[in-house]
């Protein structure tokens, strides 16, 4: 009986780890398309100015 509840234990502590580590990269992913889109904003910003000055 011991053995099970171990075992269940270490297969609960699999799965929070597991469902952790999905959730810190779904944070990475989104701070990657944020960071994305500030560059990409930048990027049309000084193409928009750089139109502007030379007409």
């Amino acid at each position: 009986m011991r053995y099970r509840y171990l075992t269940a234990m270490r297969n609960r502590n699999t799965l929070l780890r597991a469902e952790q580590s999905r959730a810190e990269q779904s944070r990475a992913e989104q701070s990657r398309a944020q960071a994305n889109c500030a560059l990409f904003a930048s990027c049309e910003a000084l193409e928009t100015e750089y139109y502007i000055r030379d007409g």
